[in-house]
Protein backbone atom coordinates (compact mmCIF):
# COMPACT_ATOMS: atom_id res chain seq x y z
CA UNK A 1 0.00 0.00 0.00
CA UNK A 2 1.35 3.46 -0.89
CA UNK A 3 0.54 6.44 1.34
CA UNK A 4 1.51 10.12 1.36
CA UNK A 5 3.55 10.91 4.46
CA UNK A 6 5.10 14.38 4.84
CA UNK A 7 4.28 14.99 1.17
CA UNK A 8 6.16 11.87 -0.01
CA UNK A 9 4.68 8.74 -1.57
CA UNK A 10 5.86 5.93 0.72
CA UNK A 11 5.33 2.19 0.24
CA UNK A 12 3.95 0.99 3.60
CA UNK A 13 3.65 -2.59 4.84
CA UNK A 14 2.20 -3.08 8.30
CA UNK A 15 1.31 -6.12 10.32
CA UNK A 16 -2.31 -6.93 9.48
CA UNK A 17 -5.17 -6.74 11.97
CA UNK A 18 -5.50 -10.53 11.62
CA UNK A 19 -1.86 -10.96 12.70
CA UNK A 20 -2.34 -8.53 15.61
CA UNK A 21 -5.38 -10.51 16.76
CA UNK A 22 -3.36 -13.73 16.50
CA UNK A 23 -0.49 -12.26 18.55
CA UNK A 24 -2.87 -11.46 21.44
CA UNK A 25 -3.10 -15.20 22.24
CA UNK A 26 0.46 -14.95 23.65
CA UNK A 27 -0.42 -12.43 26.37
CA UNK A 28 -0.38 -14.15 29.77
CA UNK A 29 1.45 -17.21 28.42
CA UNK A 30 4.95 -18.46 29.15
CA UNK A 31 7.25 -19.28 26.24
CA UNK A 32 9.81 -21.94 27.11
CA UNK A 33 10.75 -23.08 23.59
CA UNK A 34 10.42 -21.82 20.02
CA UNK A 35 10.73 -24.30 17.14
CA UNK A 36 12.15 -23.89 13.62
CA UNK A 37 12.76 -26.12 10.57
CA UNK A 38 16.44 -25.01 10.42
CA UNK A 39 18.53 -22.41 12.23
CA UNK A 40 21.31 -20.00 11.33
CA UNK A 41 23.12 -18.92 14.50
CA UNK A 42 25.58 -16.13 15.34
CA UNK A 43 26.02 -16.09 19.13
CA UNK A 44 22.69 -15.09 20.67
CA UNK A 45 21.25 -13.99 17.29
CA UNK A 46 19.25 -16.73 15.55
CA UNK A 47 17.40 -16.74 12.23
CA UNK A 48 15.15 -19.22 10.44
CA UNK A 49 12.67 -19.33 7.53
CA UNK A 50 9.92 -19.55 10.18
CA UNK A 51 9.43 -19.95 13.91
CA UNK A 52 6.63 -21.77 15.76
CA UNK A 53 5.42 -21.44 19.34
CA UNK A 54 3.42 -24.35 20.76
CA UNK A 55 0.13 -23.27 22.37
CA UNK A 56 -2.13 -25.53 24.40
CA UNK A 57 -5.51 -24.82 26.00
CA UNK A 58 -7.78 -27.05 28.03
CA UNK A 59 -11.28 -27.08 26.54
CA UNK A 60 -13.58 -29.10 28.75
CA UNK A 61 -11.90 -32.43 29.45
CA UNK A 62 -9.53 -32.23 26.47
CA UNK A 63 -6.39 -30.33 25.59
CA UNK A 64 -6.27 -28.49 22.25
CA UNK A 65 -2.77 -28.12 20.82
CA UNK A 66 -1.78 -25.75 18.02
CA UNK A 67 1.11 -23.56 16.89
CA UNK A 68 1.58 -19.85 16.44
CA UNK A 69 3.76 -19.57 13.31
CA UNK A 70 5.89 -16.56 12.34
CA UNK A 71 7.30 -15.82 8.89
CA UNK A 72 8.44 -12.80 6.86
CA UNK A 73 7.70 -11.87 3.25
CA UNK A 74 10.63 -9.99 1.72
CA UNK A 75 10.40 -7.52 -1.17
CA UNK A 76 12.48 -4.81 -2.84
CA UNK A 77 11.56 -1.55 -4.51
CA UNK A 78 11.94 -1.76 -8.31
CA UNK A 79 14.55 0.95 -8.96
CA UNK A 80 16.94 1.16 -5.99
CA UNK A 81 16.16 -2.26 -4.48
CA UNK A 82 15.33 -0.86 -1.03
CA UNK A 83 14.39 -3.82 1.15
CA UNK A 84 11.10 -4.13 3.03
CA UNK A 85 9.17 -6.94 4.69
CA UNK A 86 5.78 -8.00 5.92
CA UNK A 87 5.80 -9.93 9.20
CA UNK A 88 3.08 -12.56 9.51
CA UNK A 89 1.82 -14.56 12.49
CA UNK A 90 -0.90 -17.18 12.18
CA UNK A 91 -2.23 -20.19 14.05
CA UNK A 92 -2.17 -23.69 12.56
CA UNK A 93 -2.36 -27.29 13.70
CA UNK A 94 1.21 -27.81 12.50
CA UNK A 95 4.47 -25.90 12.90
CA UNK A 96 5.42 -24.23 9.61
CA UNK A 97 8.14 -26.12 7.73
CA UNK A 98 8.50 -28.91 10.32
CA UNK A 99 7.38 -32.44 9.42
CA UNK A 100 5.13 -34.39 11.74
CA UNK A 101 4.46 -38.12 12.03
CA UNK A 102 1.01 -39.76 11.99
CA UNK A 103 0.56 -38.94 15.69
CA UNK A 104 1.41 -35.26 15.02
CA UNK A 105 4.77 -35.43 16.80
CA UNK A 106 7.38 -33.10 15.29
CA UNK A 107 10.17 -34.84 13.36
CA UNK A 108 13.67 -33.39 13.84
CA UNK A 109 12.77 -29.79 14.74
CA UNK A 110 15.38 -27.26 15.74
CA UNK A 111 14.56 -25.55 19.00
CA UNK A 112 15.52 -22.43 20.92
CA UNK A 113 14.92 -22.82 24.66
CA UNK A 114 14.57 -19.99 27.16
CA UNK A 115 15.84 -21.38 30.46
CA UNK A 116 16.40 -18.22 32.50
CA UNK A 117 13.24 -16.28 31.55
CA UNK A 118 10.91 -18.97 30.20
CA UNK A 119 8.75 -19.00 33.33
CA UNK A 120 7.91 -15.28 32.94
CA UNK A 121 4.62 -14.63 31.16
CA UNK A 122 4.19 -12.32 28.18
CA UNK A 123 2.75 -9.06 29.57
CA UNK A 124 2.58 -6.98 26.38
CA UNK A 125 3.54 -6.99 22.71
CA UNK A 126 5.18 -4.04 20.96
CA UNK A 127 5.35 -3.44 17.21
CA UNK A 128 8.20 -1.28 15.85
CA UNK A 129 8.30 0.39 12.43
CA UNK A 130 11.38 1.18 10.30
CA UNK A 131 11.51 3.71 7.44
CA UNK A 132 13.82 4.30 4.48
CA UNK A 133 13.14 7.70 2.92
CA UNK A 134 14.63 7.97 -0.55
CA UNK A 135 15.13 11.64 -1.47
CA UNK A 136 16.19 10.84 -5.05
CA UNK A 137 12.96 9.02 -5.92
CA UNK A 138 10.10 9.28 -3.43
CA UNK A 139 8.44 6.21 -4.96
CA UNK A 140 11.38 4.17 -3.60
CA UNK A 141 10.68 5.15 0.03
CA UNK A 142 9.48 2.36 2.31
CA UNK A 143 8.04 2.00 5.81
CA UNK A 144 7.45 -1.42 7.35
CA UNK A 145 6.87 -3.13 10.70
CA UNK A 146 10.33 -4.54 11.44
CA UNK A 147 10.15 -5.88 15.01
CA UNK A 148 7.67 -7.76 17.20
CA UNK A 149 8.79 -7.50 20.83
CA UNK A 150 7.23 -9.97 23.26
CA UNK A 151 7.67 -8.25 26.65
CA UNK A 152 7.71 -10.50 29.70
CA UNK A 153 6.43 -9.58 33.15
CA UNK A 154 9.98 -9.79 34.60
CA UNK A 155 11.25 -7.02 32.26
CA UNK A 156 12.98 -9.31 29.75
CA UNK A 157 11.73 -9.82 26.20
CA UNK A 158 11.93 -11.92 23.06
CA UNK A 159 12.17 -10.11 19.73
CA UNK A 160 11.34 -11.34 16.25
CA UNK A 161 12.59 -9.11 13.45
CA UNK A 162 13.19 -8.91 9.72
CA UNK A 163 16.48 -7.54 8.42
CA UNK A 164 19.50 -8.30 6.25
CA UNK A 165 22.16 -7.95 8.98
CA UNK A 166 23.04 -11.11 10.88
CA UNK A 167 22.82 -14.80 10.10
CA UNK A 168 20.54 -16.27 7.46
CA UNK A 169 19.04 -14.84 4.27
CA UNK A 170 16.60 -12.03 3.46
CA UNK A 171 13.49 -14.24 3.82
CA UNK A 172 14.47 -15.34 7.35
CA UNK A 173 12.88 -14.16 10.58
CA UNK A 174 15.45 -13.13 13.22
CA UNK A 175 15.08 -13.99 16.91
CA UNK A 176 16.83 -13.09 20.16
CA UNK A 177 16.27 -12.43 23.84
CA UNK A 178 19.73 -10.88 24.28
CA UNK A 179 19.37 -7.15 25.12
CA UNK A 180 22.30 -6.15 22.86
CA UNK A 181 20.91 -8.05 19.86
CA UNK A 182 17.43 -6.67 20.57
CA UNK A 183 18.88 -3.15 20.57
CA UNK A 184 20.45 -3.84 17.16
CA UNK A 185 17.00 -4.94 15.90
CA UNK A 186 15.43 -1.74 17.27
CA UNK A 187 18.08 0.73 16.01
CA UNK A 188 16.36 3.35 13.86
CA UNK A 189 12.88 1.99 14.67
CA UNK A 190 9.91 3.77 16.19
CA UNK A 191 7.26 2.19 18.40
CA UNK A 192 4.03 2.02 16.36
CA UNK A 193 1.72 0.25 18.79
CA UNK A 194 1.55 -1.80 21.97
CA UNK A 195 -0.88 -4.61 22.72
CA UNK A 196 -1.46 -4.74 26.50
Amino acid sequence: MTRKISGMAILVTQISQETLNTLRVLIGRQIHTIYAPVLAVAGTHVSAPSFAISISDQVGDQWVHRFLNFKALWSETPRFLNDYWELLAFEDEAPLGISQNSERAMLAPCSVSFYENGSSAIASIKIYTFSVLDTEDENESVMYDKVIQLCRDNGSSICLACQLNGPGIAEDVHLSEDPLVIQSFLDGCQLRLELP
